[in-house]
């Protein structure tokens, strides 16, 4: 169950890190 936890925690920092790298390349093309 621990594991289980962990890998949940950085499947989702992953994706944080996702979503964060393409609002930066997005935000400079709208003029934000």
């Amino acid at each position: 169950m621990n594991e289980k936890s962990k890998t949940k925690k950085l499947v989702i920092n992953a994706m944080l890190l996702a979503i964060g790298a393409v609002l930066h390349q997005i935000t400079p093309a709208l003029g934000l």
